[in-house]
């Protein structure tokens, strides 16, 4: 979804593949000055990564957040993040939710759309052109 929705409206694309919490607030940072949309595809993934009890730093990325998404605000920016269940608390606070279930396959929602006709999401996640 994210790739469709970065083929049409432009922006960054992260991943976070296996990035550290550093990394990752890093590539954010730096996307954020380049682009006024950052699409975060995975975020659960860094997210689960510092919320086990053992990590030494696990607030920090709460602490990130919430003052990179207040910088956000300010210049007028745009985030989208892809979680498998829930945002981090700094995130929910703060955003828009929608869960997309079960759906036809991004290869067929692309068909027959190009960047001329961009899609919009409502707020059901329901996709329209």
């Amino acid at each position: 979804m994210l790739q469709w929705l970065h083929l049409a409206c432009g922006g960054a694309l992260l991943g976070t593949g296996g990035a550290s919490e550093e990394s990752f607030l890093r590539m954010i940072e730096e996307s954020m000055e380049r682009y006024d949309l950052v699409l975060v595809d995975d975020l659960h993934l860094v997210a689960n990564a510092v919320q086990r009890y053992w990590y030494p730093r696990s607030h920090i990325l709460d602490a990130a957040l919430t003052a990179i998404l207040a910088e956000a605000r300010v210049r007028k920016k745009t985030f989208v993040f892809a979680v498998e269940d829930e945002a981090p608390f700094p995130i929910q606070r703060r955003a828009s939710v929608w869960e997309i279930g079960d759906r036809e396959p991004v290869s067929r929602l692309e068909h027959g759309v190009s960047s001329a006709t961009p899609a919009r999401l409502d707020r059901r996640g329901v996709l329209s052109y």
